[in-house]
Order: structure tokens, then sequence, then C-alpha cells
């Protein structure tokens, strides 16, 4: 069922929330809270029947806003907006905090029209076939190109510093599928194969722009320094299925392909090698080769060409899925395992684990193959049921994934709930879904978090790169709104341990040593260092070969999904020593010959098992705890309880999670300049304890205060480490605890 949540502990948000009087709680990754007062909604200020909410701030839009996206660098917001007579699109700076701030002068918006006021000065520039629909909008991935679809493709060039857009001059500025003959001259570079533009997105490599029209896809190739775009020549330049393009009446003119009517939505898989269109009117996922040196795109033979509901059409099947029927939106996981489809008719989130070698698609088996409201897909067979939603997901319409991973957003609503979005929490593992959190515009029967809306219909959603916001559009008839949240992020850095290899003070005798690995995330990625050498992408296991005699360290560091760094890399010192053993001189006259009783060398780690705390949150306890002494046991406090594979000296360093930001591979102190820099988590020593244990089990008191120095309360790691007397170290041990304030 879904989990609500009613505020964030966003480090932001906490600050803003304050100053109103709010005390944030705690809340799960991924769940969302509306930023507070009318920084949460920006309401537009024209409207036949637009009434003024007293949570929002008015803005400028041309018309309703329909779509918003985020520039790569994260610093502006664009929103495309439209009615009946005008069109075009509004730039927001975009802060640290995520709030959104309304440009000013011409160059704040760019309109088919203008915007002239009653003097008949343009209030905005002037851009040629600016009209933008549905999700129809891509940047290039170095954010110094946008370009809008719905009446053919516009081309604007993007300023950097300021996040300003200037359309690129005469046919090097838009393309339709006639050019736009005005007065007998082409204004705009033809492209036959546009129509009906719904959707687009440039290749990861930048040399390609794919547009999802009313008959399949468009292809362009695309000049990755200029931004120009060129369609494929002949039928390499759209799929479609029946052979024809768009914009013409003609036939065969593209490659014949299926489930691509209506498309509505494209995604690309991150190597660039797979692209995946929304079919709204074939009620299918269509699936498309991409050759990475060309940019061409070929459909997958026979059914594996589709997934669609129930596997129709009957002529020409396609893959039998479900949660298919109308689907509006995909998008594929940043790590390429998994793809995502929203379907309003389906009331429902389709999901596919996606091979990473192929690009084939494999809806996941049973209940887990969707989410949907209350677990039955309109248009399904009973026995077709998903995991329950509860009532969320009505009309579902657009999915996006944090860049984390962690959560799949979704916008949905209509009439009733009105405008709502909804999170679901991924497995970053496996890629499965389920049901998170809402917020609506009504609350849902109080099973969302109530928003602060100004119309329905809901739009798009953007998801900021650096994970911290996310941005709704809605619409009506009478006016729109854009919607801004904050997002609560994973902090949290992994614990990299190395399971097996030699051990720290071990001698080998070979030039090759081999370790295996892990970390505390299982999607996290593994660097790895040689001697004090730079980290580099490595996994386990790992062989070091070549090595030459002498002293040796390993290290290895994770970072997980959300890009938080262990600060503690785990490492293992070692020697290798090839030469052939001394000849032992003869034994002298009369000697008796013996064997040294040194001439066997320990190379087994102490393995230390068990481990675990009385109390994993306590008071601090009256009587202190001695660095390197056996404390006497108090009522308050807590015990370290440990069993070790042979006598050794164990080290329990304490430390404390606290807040910081990035400095390199470092985390550091936020201070000064580096307070804009990105967030991460880092820890504070504050103690270490030493004892000498036996063999088997071994209690260690501790009271919480150090020498008569106490802990403030707050959340600690322990880490234990086992060192025997041939300086053998076992593997790190964490345990998690808390103290808390009297």
């Amino acid at each position: 069922m879904i989990r609500r949540k009613t505020t964030c502990n966003c480090f932001v948000l906490a600050a803003l929330l304050a100053g109103l009087g709010a005390t944030p709680a705690s809340a799960a990754i991924g769940d969302l809270t509306q930023l507070p007062g009318t920084l949460g909604c920006l309401q537009q200020t024209v409207g036949d029947y637009q009434i003024p909410s007293p949570r929002c701030q008015r803005v400028f839009f041309p018309g309703g806003p329909h779509a918003i996206e985020l520039s790569p660098d994260g610093r502006q917001a664009y929103v495309f907006a439209s009615d009946w007579s005008a069109s075009g699109l509004v730039i927001f700076d975009r802060d640290s905090n995520g709030i959104l701030t309304e440009k000013t002068g011409p160059t704040r918006c760019v309109t088919s029209s203008g915007n002239p006021d009653a003097d008949g000065v343009n209030t905005c520039e002037i851009g040629r076939h600016v009209s933008s629909f549905g999700s129809s909008a891509a940047f290039s991935l170095d954010g110094k190109y946008l370009y809008i679809g719905g009446d053919g493709i516009a081309i604007l060039q993007r300023d950097l510093a300021t996040g300003t857009l200037t359309q690129k001059p005469g046919t090097a500025g838009c393309l339709t599928s006639d050019g736009s003959p005005e007065d007998d001259l082409r204004t705009c570079a033809v492209a036959p194969a546009l129509g009906g533009e719904r959707a687009m997105q440039v290749s990861p490599d930048g040399k390609n722009l794919y547009v999802a029209v009313d008959k399949g896809v468009a292809i362009f190739d695309r000049d990755v320094a200029t931004g120009a775009l060129s369609p494929k020549a002949g039928t390499a330049g759209c799929i479609s299925p029946d052979g024809s393009p768009a914009g013409t009446p003609a036939v065969n003119t593209c490659v014949d392909g299926k489930g691509l009517a209506g498309a509505s939505s494209i995604g690309i898989s991150p190597d660039g090698t797979s692209v995946y269109v929304a079919g709204q009117s074939s009620n299918a996922l269509a699936i498309l080769d991409r050759d990475i040196g060309t940019g061409a795109l070929t459909q997958k033979p026979g059914t594996a060409a589709c997934v669609s509901q129930t596997g129709g059409p009957v002529d020409d099947p396609c893959v039998d899925g479900k949660a298919l029927l109308g689907p509006s939106s995909v998008t594929v996981s940043a790590d390429g395992k998994n793809v995502y489809v929203a379907s309003g008719g389906s009331r429902a989130v389709a999901v596919f684990d996606r091979d990473t070698a192929t690009g084939a698609v494999t809806q996941k088996d049973g209940r887990a193959g969707c989410v949907s409201q209350h677990g039955s897909p309109s248009g399904d067979p009973v026995v077709r049921y998903c995991l329950d939603a509860g009532p969320t997901l009505d009309g579902a319409k657009f999915v996006r994934e944090s860049p984390d991973g962690a959560n799949v957003y979704v916008a949905y609503g209509g009439q009733d709930p009105g405008s709502a979005v909804a999170w679901l929490d991924r497995n970053r593992a496996t890629g499965a879904l389920r049901p998170g959190g809402c917020i609506s515009d009504g609350g849902t029967g109080g099973v969302c978090t109530v928003g602060a809306w100004a119309g329905g219909f809901t739009g798009t959603l953007a998801v900021s790169a650096d994970g911290k916001n996310v941005y709704g559009t809605g619409n009506d008839f009478g006016g729109g709104f854009v919607a801004a949240f904050a997002r609560e992020r994973d902090l949290l850095a992994p614990e990299t341990s190395i399971i097996s290899g030699p051990a720290t003070g071990s001698s080998l005798s070979n030039r090759s040593a081999t370790f295996t690995f892990t970390s505390t995330e299982p999607a996290s990625t593994s660097a790895c260092s040689v001697d004090g050498g730079p980290l580099t992408a490595c996994s386990s296991p790992l062989t070091l070969t070549a090595l030459d005699d002498g002293q040796h360290t390993f290290a290895v560091q994770s970072t997980d999904s959300a890009g938080n760094v262990d600060a503690s890399p785990a490492s293992r010192s070692f020697t290798v020593d090839t030469a052939p053993p001394a000849a032992a001189p003869p034994p002298s006259p009369g000697a008796t010959a013996s064997r040294p009783a040194d001439a066997v060398t320990d190379v087994i780690a102490p393995r230390l098992s068990n481990v675990m705390l009385t109390r994993n949150a306590f008071l601090v306890a009256a009587v202190s705890t001695p660095a390197s002494a056996r404390a006497a046991s108090s009522g308050s406090g807590t015990t370290f309880r440990y069993t070790l594979s042979e006598a050794a000296t164990v080290t329990i360093v304490i430390v404390r999670r606290a807040s910081g930001r990035r400095k390199g591979s470092r985390c550091v102190a936020a201070s000064g300049a580096r307070r804009s820099a990105k967030a991460c988590t880092r820890s504070v020593w504050h103690a270490t304890l030493t004892r000498v244990s036996k063999r088997g089990s071994n209690r260690v008191a501790f009271s919480g205060r150090i020498d008569a120095k106490a802990l403030p309360p707050g959340r600690y790691d322990a880490r234990l480490t086992a060192t025997d007397s041939a300086n053998n170290s076992s593997e790190k041990r964490t345990l998690k605890f808390r103290i808390v304030a009297p």
C-alpha cells in the first residue's frame, strides 16, 4: 500500500521549513515535499477562466504549461506552454535550493507572436515553429542546443552563462515536412518524415536526434559542433507501421515497422544501442536496435520487435504483455537494466528487465510486471494482477527515473484526482518497483499528501540531475501551473570490504595476487588502486600480476548509485618475495641439526564473527570507558560482543557521520566556497578503543563516555578490526549505534 509522507528531511528544505516554524520529520529516500509557501507553485497570470490561487505565485506563461525541461547543468528550467492563440516557452533560473525564479526582459521567453504589449512592443523573443506539444523538447547533452517539436522542429542555441536562447537564422533554425513556404519562400529546411511531433531525444553520443511522430519515428543526423540536423536519406530517415512518413501521403519512403502507431515517447539506453518507443495507438512498446556508428535504427525481427497488450495484432503479433493500454511515456533506467512504461488506459506502470547485451526486454513475472491502480489494470483479464498502488496512477501519463536509480516518478490524474505525482521505490539490484507515496490535488481521500495546485490535466515531470528536486506541470482550460518539490536524497556512503586475498602483513612467493571485494550497497561501482596509484574502475574478483619483489598495497573504494563515496577505502598491504631462500650453513662438527621454530610464516588472518551490540540505542553511562583497558559494566551504555578464531588485538574505531561537500575524491567539511559543492557524507573520528582479546567469545563494555568525555547524542559507526601477533588483520566489521539524549 501507499507509504504516506508529509515532510522531508532534505537539508535545504529543513532550513526553509524552519523559517516557517515547521519541523521536518524523518523521510525515506525519494520522498517528495512541495516547496513551502508560494515557492512550490508557479501559476499562469493569463487565462480566460484562471482563478488566482493564494498558494501560488503568479508568473508569465503564454498559455497553459504542459511540459518542463531542465538544462543539463541544472541552472535553468524551461517551461513550454500554449493556448488557442499563442505558444512558446519561458525560462526560469534555478538556484542550488531548487527554487525557480522568473527571468526578466524579452529574453525571458520565446513565443510564436513575441507577446506584444498594449504599445505593440514585444515582451518576448519571436521564435519560428516553437509550438511544443506533449514532451516534445530535448537538450543536447552539452546543454548548448534545445530542440522543440510540435509544429516541425525549432533549433535554438543556448547561452551557457545566462541560459537565454537564440534561434538559428534562416533555414538552419527549423525543419518542417514542407519547408513552411511563406510568400513562395521556404523559411525552414525540409524533413518529409515530420508531422505531429510528440517526443524527441538526443542520442548519448550526440550524433542523432530521434523524434516520435504520428506515424512512427523520424531519424536525424546531428552535427555535434553546430547542433545542425539533417534527415537521414531515403528509407533510413523514418520507421512507420505502413512505410509512409507522417508529413506526406507517399508510401514506401520509410522502413516498415510495427507497434509504432501513435508514437508518443522515446527512450534510449545509456549505451546508445537501443531505442524504445511507446506506440499509444498500437498499445505496444516497440524495440529498435541502434547502430552506434551510423545512428540507423533496425527493428528486431518477428515477435521480438514489440511487446503489446495481449500480444496483438493477430496478423503481425508482438510478445504478449500487460498494462500497455495507451502507453504514453517510456524511460530506460540509468544502469540500462530496466525499461518502464506509463500507460493511462491501464492506469499502470509496466516493468521490464532489459538484456544489456542485446537490448531485448522481458516483462517481469507475475504481479512484479506492473504497478497499477488497485492492482488490476483496465482491460486485462482478471488473473493478470499488478502490484497494488491503491487509488493512485489513474491516467498514468509520464514516467521518469531518479538519477540515483532509487525511485521512479509518475505524473498522473485527470478531472479526479486532478494533477498528481506518485513515486515508486526501485530496487537498485533488480529494478523491481513497489508503491512509495504520492501528492495530489485533493489528497485522494487521505491516501496522498495534499498539494498546492492551480489546474488539472497533468503534464510532464523533470527530475534534476543532482537528485534534489522534481518539477511537474499541469494545465486545463482555465490556465495552469508548475509545481516544485524537494526530494529526499541518499547521502549515506557505502562500506567497502575485501573478502579474500593476501592478508595484511603476509608474504607471497609469486608475482600475482587475487582479491575479491564487496560493498554494503549492491548497485555500487568500485575503483581500485595499487601502491598508491590513481583509483581506476574495477570489478571483483581482481587479479594483480607482474608484481615486483617488495611491499605492495591494494585499496578498493565503493561509490553508490547516488554518487556517495566510501571515505575509508578497504586496503591490504603485503610483501612479494620470489627470491629462493638462502641455503642453510652446514652444521658444525658434532652439532645436531634442528629446524628453526619460525620457519613457517603465519599468513592466516584472524576471523572476527558474531559481532553485535547488546544495545543499539542507549544513554551515556556515568562510568567512563578507558581507551585501552577494560571498563566496568553499567546499567546504561552497551557491550560489544564478538568471537575470534585466535587470540588478537581488537581495535574499535568510533566515528560519527556528518554532512560534507565534495572536494575531488574526498568528502570534507562544508565551508566557504565549498558550500555549493556536491553534498556527501563524511566520517568524523571520535575515539579508538584497543582490547587484547582471547580466542573465542569476548565482551567489551562501552559506556558512551571515553576517558570521562561523553559522546554527544547522535548516530555512530563502530568499526572493528582484529590483528594477530603476526600482524595479519581481519576484515573490518561495522556496527551502528545511537546515543540518545537523557
